[in-house]
């Protein structure tokens, strides 16, 4: 089988310990790939407090030694979102309407809702006032405000 060398893959993740991201890059080469760029604080996220809201980004590259690690169809949960589910409430303060994101929400994704804009006035800043996390038949697991 051949492989293509210099594919680029884009990798975001929160930041990690020493003993991780050591881990991390060890994986990476027994995988055939290489660093080609590291950017630190790459993307900002509201609401994960426990990663300080931020991630990195790793631009990684094949070469001819790349092999894949898993060669069949991936169908597990991938991103945050998939696992633990959530409804999250927005408000607009000049207009006081509330709109919900997630699961059961009116929007998946905070990106949708400021892409629509506020149903009430049009703009597409909001506030989260509520999260709450969800099993996957819409049952509450309990209130959580946001901060």
């Amino acid at each position: 089988m051949k492989r293509e060398k210099g594919l680029p893959i884009f990798l975001s993740f929160a930041h990690k310990s020493p003993a991780f991201m050591l881990f991390m890059q060890r994986e990476f080469l027994r995988m055939g790939l290489t660093v080609s760029a590291y950017f630190p604080q790459f993307n900002a996220y509201e609401g994960a407090e426990i990663s300080a809201n931020r991630s990195q980004m790793f631009i990684l590259q094949t070469t001819d030694q790349t092999k894949p690690e898993y060669s069949e169809k991936f169908t597990d949960a991938l991103y945050t979102g998939e696992v633990k589910l959530t409804l999250r409430t927005y408000r607009r303060k000049q207009c006081l309407r509330e709109m919900y994101v997630g699961i059961n929400g009116e929007f998946a994704t905070i990106e949708e809702l400021k892409n629509e804009g506020c149903m009430g006035c049009g703009n597409d800043t909001f506030e989260m006032i509520a999260k709450k996390r969800v099993s996957k038949e819409g049952n509450d697991k309990g209130d959580h405000a946001a901060n």
